[in-house]
């Protein structure tokens, strides 16, 4: 409930990108995947321009599984590519997520990135 009501300043990326953010995982919490990857992309733009918009730096990879399930590889290898030396715990557990879903367990189970 107060995701909802806290204002969002839409002329601050930073509330806009954590607004995305919190909304982008209600919405995936929801099964509501298209809500989700829309708002995974509002972030991402955010992201892109300048990646310490949010406290949590890695929390791009979240939207790797959103991605993926909606059949968008490529956005979901781009979400985890920032971190492609994996140094944060989310991100590889993202990473085994996107490539169990992929059907590539040997690859998901390894732990070596590949995306």
């Amino acid at each position: 409930m107060r995701l909802q009501a806290t204002p969002v300043d839409e002329k601050n990326l930073a509330d806009v990108a954590i607004a995305a953010m919190d909304r982008a995982l209600l919405a995936e919490e929801s099964a509501d995947l298209k809500t989700a990857v829309k708002e995974w992309d509002t972030y991402a733009a955010a992201y892109a321009i300048h990646s310490s918009l949010s406290p949590i730096p890695q929390s791009i990879c979240y939207a790797a599984a959103s991605y993926e399930k909606t059949g968008q590889s490529a956005k979901a290898d781009a979400a985890l590519k920032p971190f492609g030396n994996f140094t944060f715990v989310d991100c590889y557990r993202f990473r085994g997520d996107v490539l169990d879903l992929r059907g590539d367990w040997l690859e998901a189970k390894s732990g070596m990135p590949r995306l």
